[in-house]
């Protein structure tokens, strides 16, 4: 039996992070440091061809083993003029050609950085981001209904321009209109759903950082009036508050030439003892919150997936003080499987360090630390 914790120990720059990403791209084929695919290449391989990257690894659920492949390919794009390059992805699961609507969700994993705290103090896309991802790993309908909601949403803001210009009538909205509803109704229905839980579960952990000093909660900040807070809402009723909303909306949208409303609009606010913590909150505070968060959508995902979590920390724990240390330690001893990068092995109790595997990471190279290291 592996031990539940790996440490991966070395300097800035040597490959550890890389290595927590290839796993949490292999779970959610997306980055959470890239803002593309393309980045995720090496420079060096432009100077060869095919211009590719790999990433492979296998996974032991509870249930089965799966192995996992993705081949990232940048090629000529096959647009009217030719010019440009994109990057095309191939997905294989078990060796069988899939869909990355096929892979998410596969692999279950929850993943701690210093970056963040750009949950509480970046934009509001990157907040919508994490509850995307979060229900998309949990949810495969709200993966297929977050989709088909961005095709209608791409869709209609053309319409609307041509709209606007004269080149289409106001009554072809109406089926656009009716799938935009149907597709967002159930996504803020979850989203919803989701914050309600994780403000239960985060709720305690951060009294208990805060030696009951701080309540937290979490507040959803809607594009539809009176969504503004956790109350259980059925989709159906959502949709039609979502559609009576954008009725009253069509003229100013055709003006923009743009969707004005739903929840590719929405946000989510982290707030302490009633301030929100972007505006009024110290680092600490901040640190605290999105902690807290990381630490109850461990049992979120556990709770709602029938399968625990991969801890992925990168770096975190030198950040933290002694009590949120032990509240992730607590954490890593409830998963099957953790792996936490350092620079710094001081920032773990021997305990800690004796009952895991140590490994090296050195120029992108891994090799195991000898126990008298």
């Amino acid at each position: 039996m592996p031990p539940k914790a790996i440490i991966l120990i070395g300097d800035n720059g040597q490959g550890k992070s890389n290595l927590l990403e290839a796993i949490y791209y292999l779970a959610t084929t997306r980055s959470w440091r890239a803002q593309s695919d393309r980045e995720l290449i090496d420079w060096r391989a432009t100077e060869e061809q095919p211009v590719f990257a790999r990433i492979a690894g296998q996974f032991v659920r509870q249930r089965d083993t799966i192995r996992v492949e993705v081949v990232l390919q940048e090629e000529q794009a096959q647009s009217g003029n030719g010019a440009g390059r994109v990057v095309s992805k191939r997905i294989r699961i078990n060796g069988a050609p899939k869909r990355a609507i096929d892979l998410v969700g596969q692999v279950q994993v929850v993943m701690f950085s210093p970056q963040d705290i750009d949950l509480v103090l970046g934009p509001p896309q990157g907040r919508r981001r994490y509850l995307d991802v979060t229900l998309s790993l949990l949810d495969a309908r709200y993966l297929r209904s977050l989709s088909h909601y961005n095709r209608v949403l791409t869709q209609r803001n053309h319409l609307l321009r041509q709209i606007r210009e004269g080149a289409a009538r106001l009554s072809q909205l109406t089926f656009w209109d009716e799938e935009l509803t149907a597709a967002g109704a159930y996504l803020l229905q979850r989203r919803l759903e989701v914050l309600s839980v994780l403000r239960e579960r985060a709720g305690p952990v951060h009294r208990r950082l805060t030696d009951g000093q701080e309540e937290l909660r979490f507040e959803y900040r809607s594009s539809l009036a009176g969504l503004t807070d956790l109350a259980d809402r059925d989709a159906a009723t959502i949709r039609q508050q979502f559609g009576a909303e954008l009725s009253a909306l069509r003229e100013r949208e055709v003006r923009s030439g743009m969707s004005l409303l739903g929840p590719h609009r929405d946000d989510f606010a982290f707030v302490v003892n009633d301030r929100d913590l972007a505006a009024f909150g110290s680092r600490g505070q901040q640190r605290t919150a999105v902690l807290s968060l990381r630490l109850a959508e461990t049992e979120l995902v556990q709770e709602w997936s029938g399968e625990p979590p991969i801890l992925l920390l990168d770096d975190v724990m030198s950040e933290l003080d002694a009590p949120r240390r032990h509240q992730v330690r607590e954490a890593v001893a409830r998963s099957p499987q953790a792996i936490i990068s350092a620079t710094d092995p001081g920032a773990f109790e021997a305990e800690f360090l004796a009952s895991a595997l140590r490994l090296r990471v050195s120029a992108g190279t891994i090799a195991p630390i000898e126990s008298d290291e």
